[in-house]
């Protein structure tokens, strides 16, 4: 049985930080950089229907902008969710593919 230790997934992720970085203004980076506004979004959206709002609408463009209309919700929730979502979908994400 092997055992790793919690360094290992430091260096892991200051490996795939500094990789990301370099690499920032590669066009190879675009879709994964659409996909972190489409994650930013969406968590926009989740929270404004978690609050109790309605999306009116949202887009994701392909020059890596987005936008959530929505009403009603909890402004400061719903605000704050958008880092915070893509954040927590981004650990999701890493957890799935360890």
């Amino acid at each position: 049985m092997k055992v790793e230790s919690p360094w290992t997934d430091l260096l892991l992720l200051g490996l795939i930080s500094g990789a990301l970085v370099f690499f920032w203004t590669s066009p190879a980076l675009i879709p994964l950089k659409i996909l972190i506004v489409l994650f930013h979004e969406l968590s926009h959206a989740l929270m404004t229907i978690a609050t109790g709002g309605e999306v009116v609408s949202m887009t994701i463009s392909a020059d890596q902008g987005g936008e959530v209309l929505s009403r009603g919700g909890n402004r400061f929730l719903t605000l704050s969710a958008g880092y915070l979502g893509s954040l927590l979908f981004g650990c999701v994400l890493y957890l799935l593919a360890r």
